[in-house]
């Protein structure tokens, strides 16, 4: 435990070395769900409006893993940071995404309390607002998805050597997450339990490409 909480303090302090950039990104992720639920609200992508939340919030919070995870692995392993942990066999690297998606969590919480609370506010005001509903379903929707939005920057920042990895981790993004419901949506499967067990599904076929992926060294590898 006290590796991932140094490996999460690291984490922290590269958030602080980045700010601009980790801030920039972190309002991006907070203003883009306020604006679809508030002044611009299309619901001609899905029929069902809950659906419509759940995606935008799946994919407002996962845009702050460009900088806390794709961006990040990226450069300490073209830095050779990882290299010289593994060589001296102070981690291990299932000990890295867990702390990975520790810290998003944190942060993908963060910005999900931040936009129920404007939204909440916004209301008095906007008229045809969507609404946020919180239920068991859609924070177990959210630590899902972190885990899947974190195991998809790990396989962009390991398979792609620079940082136009952004544009293949946006177009994974979408196409699991709206193709998933859009899976659903024509199937017609309004139940809770087969999106949540569906969701389990994507998150552990992630994590063995992920860990099938780190078997290759890629770790250890300088671009």
């Amino acid at each position: 435990m006290k590796i991932i909480e140094s490996l999460i303090l690291k984490d922290v302090f590269e958030y602080i070395n980045n700010f601009i950039k980790v801030i920039g990104t972190f309002l991006i992720a907070y203003a883009f769900p306020i604006i679809v639920f508030n002044f611009s609200a299309n619901t001609s992508l899905f029929s069902n409006i809950s659906t419509l939340v759940d995606v935008i919030l799946i994919l407002s919070s996962s845009l702050i893993y460009c900088e806390t995870t794709l961006f990040q692995i990226h450069r300490n392993i073209r830095d050779g940071v990882y290299e010289k942990l593994f060589i001296n066999r102070h981690i291990e690297k299932c000990q890295i995404f867990l702390s990975k998606f520790i810290s998003n969590l944190f942060i993908s919480f963060v910005i999900f309390g931040l936009v129920c609370i404007t939204n909440e506010f916004l209301g008095i005001i906007v008229q045809d607002q969507i609404k946020i509903v919180l239920s068991f379903r859609l924070i177990m929707m959210l630590i899902l998805s972190c885990g899947i939005s974190t195991a998809l920057a790990f396989m962009n920042s390991l398979v792609i050597n620079d940082e136009k990895n952004a544009i293949t981790y946006g177009g994974s993004l979408v196409l699991v997450y709206i193709g998933y419901y859009k899976i659903l949506e024509i199937l017609k499967i309004t139940n809770v339990v087969i999106e949540i067990t569906g969701l389990t599904f994507i998150l552990v076929l992630s994590i063995l490409f992920v860990s099938y992926l780190l078997k290759q060294r890629k770790f250890i590898s300088r671009y």
